[in-house]
């Protein structure tokens, strides 16, 4: 009788020991799927939302003129369904997909929009774009430079108004799409040993589709840049020396 009373504290033990496995697992994920986590600031000059991410969520972030697109690679847009209550300096309506995996914002008047990922949030700094007599131009030069670091190579777009784009990588290239109407301006790249291996191909939005032959570790935006780590490999050359050989660039698939 005392043996069966054992096994059956045991028992009950045993199951308690999963049970709080299993909450411990999934309490994460329910917390990052939570609107209530959701937090929202603003300012008088810009607004900024800051959502919990489950480490396998992706996401990508678009404006174009007053309307701010933010998407999911699963349903949880509605997590931002409080935005324009919270953001009412900035934004005045939203629109849910019927799928829930993406959210389009009307802002009062034309934003930009900046994001990255910190601590396991996406953050999202929305500000008023400038407008003037050059607006509509000051966007379209892009300057690109790369870096070789000690653990990790560097790519840099820097403009002066961000532009559309989106970011598709695999294990042997990354690809950067250009939705608008840009010129890349790629004489900081000369030095990059697989230069030769680069593609630029305009896509069908009227942009470029950048194709560059390395992995993906991070990336970011950071004072009107756009910044692309890569993996290094073991067998990477060493940055060549800057030479006064112009670098032509022209406007076939591949960059010589």
């Amino acid at each position: 009788m005392r043996r069966t009373k054992n096994i059956l504290a045991l028992r009950k033990g045993f199951s308690f020991f999963i049970e709080a496995m299993l909450f411990a697992i999934l309490l994460p994920i329910f917390s990052a799927n939570s609107a209530d986590n959701v937090i929202y600031r603003q300012t008088d000059k810009n607004a900024e939302i800051v959502m919990p991410l489950a480490p396998k969520d992706d996401y990508n972030v678009e404006t174009k003129g007053r309307n701010l697109t933010i998407s999911f690679n699963r349903a949880i847009a509605k997590n931002l369904a409080d935005a324009p209550q919270q953001l009412n300096k900035f934004i005045k309506g939203k629109n849910i997909s019927t799928d829930g995996k993406s959210i389009t914002f009307t802002a009062f008047f034309p934003v930009n929009a900046r994001n990255k990922i910190e601590k396991g949030n996406l953050i999202i700094n929305i500000t008023r774009k400038p407008v003037g007599k050059n607006a509509d131009d000051s966007g379209k030069n892009i300057k690109v430079s790369y870096g070789n670091h000690d653990k990790f190579t560097r790519f840099v777009f820097d403009y002066t108004q961000k532009p559309t784009y989106t970011i598709k990588a695999n294990n042997l290239r990354t690809i950067v799409s250009f939705m608008d109407d840009i010129r890349l301006q790629t004489d900081g790249i000369k030095n990059y040993p697989k230069k030769g291996k680069i593609e630029k191909n305009a896509n069908r939005l009227g942009g470029i589709d950048f194709n560059i032959p390395e992995r993906l570790l991070q990336s970011f935006e950071y004072k009107n840049k756009l910044v692309l780590d890569f993996a290094k490999s073991e067998e990477e050359p060493a940055v060549e020396k800057s030479t006064t050989k112009k670098q032509n660039i022209v406007t076939k698939t591949t960059l010589a």
